[in-house]
């Protein structure tokens, strides 16, 4: 089967430059202009875990395609124990079932799940770190369609540990893309600085002496509302971004070009502050999960993951610096190149 990956969710300065340049074009070429610049977005927590999905074909229910961000896992080539987790106790299909009775369908020729397996040894720095595995549905997409999840929100089987992110606390703002965003940008900060200091989906759960679990979040993902008007047999890609800690940010804070700066004096400034210490992490998670060994010799396919993550999630920023993307990826790999070669011998 065919590995079909999970969208990116990139940051907010990169998702209103390219809607506002796809607006632009649609106006430019006659083309009809679906994406709506000012609308509701909900905030939903962001959990730190590893991205996980299930994809249904043609009506079957019961033996859904398992994949992780990068690949198809199976219970033989499993990530932090994710077909396990779902497997058996009839999980699946109860998942399916559910989402078809709201749907109001009885089949289907693609149905998408994707969600986050969390928990103890998945990843660290966070409260839902100190909680048994578990996993949180968070997207739902039919034969192509996004959902608006908040009609999806009893798609979940929580005494098998799969929750549903609808469940817990939300957020809603208004965004006008065409219009002034610093103000509703610092109320979604503010949002997610609280969300930093206290995980809110975590406290909804205590540990083995029944106290809450209060710890670190990482911050929230805002995806697109539908309105009302909006013709569903239209497909729109998923419309969303995050908003993170500072903890989790994947780069530093984006310093101040002088004007008089060179080349190399830009592209050096943007590598510094978008290759930090978590998109490095972030990389080595890459490698473990695609199976790669922690090995020197693996050091080629780590530097291009990092280069490309870096250029893809920062080009908004990247191109406000001047930073010329030749001079960053060469800049990258020697970082990159340095990080792995630590790692190899820790």
């Amino acid at each position: 089967m065919e590995h079909i990956p999970y969208p990116h969710t990139v940051s907010f300065p990169v998702l209103k430059k390219d809607k506002l340049a796809e607006r632009e074009y649609q106006l430019s070429h006659g083309l009809p202009t679906p994406f709506p610049l000012r609308a509701k977005y909900r905030g939903t927590i962001k959990l730190h875990g590893t991205n996980a999905t299930l994809i249904f074909r043609n009506n079957n229910r019961t033996a859904p395609t398992f994949q992780s961000r990068n690949r198809i896992i199976t219970l033989s080539s499993d990530n932090h124990g994710t077909v396990a987790h779902l497997s058996g106790a009839g999980i699946v299909t109860t998942l399916a079932n559910e989402i078809m009775r709201i749907h109001g369908s009885r089949s289907f020729t693609e149905l998408m799940v994707a969600g986050e397996l969390c928990g103890e040894g998945v990843q660290r720095g966070v409260a839902i770190a100190c909680m048994e595995r578990f996993f949180c549905v968070f997207a739902i997409r039919i034969d192509g369609v996004w959902v608006d999840m908040a009609k999806y929100a009893s798609v979940a089987v929580p005494e098998r540990r799969v929750y549903n992110i609808m469940n817990y606390r939300t957020w809603e703002v208004e965004i006008d893309l065409a219009g002034g965003t610093k103000a509703v940008y610092k109320q979604m900060t503010t949002y997610t600085l609280e969300v930093g200091k206290r995980c809110p989906f975590a406290e909804q759960f205590v540990d083995a002496e029944g106290a809450a679990i209060v710890g670190f979040g990482e911050g929230i993902v805002w995806t697109l509302i539908p309105e009302e008007r909006h013709d569903v047999s239209v497909k729109r890609e998923l419309v969303n971004f995050k908003t993170k800690t500072e903890a989790f940010t994947t780069g530093g804070r984006k310093p101040k070009v002088p004007l008089e700066a060179g080349v190399s004096e830009r592209a050096a400034r943007f590598v510094e502050y978008a290759v930090g210490e978590r998109r490095l992490e972030q990389g080595v998670e890459y490698m473990r999960e695609m199976g790669k060994t922690v090995e020197k010799k693996s050091v080629g396919e780590f530097v291009k993951w990092v280069a490309q993550d870096a250029v893809r999630e920062e080009k908004a920023a990247m191109e406000e610096m001047g930073a010329d993307e030749k001079i960053v990826r060469t800049l990258v790999a020697g970082k990159a190149k340095q990080y792995w070669f630590k790692v190899c011998e820790e």
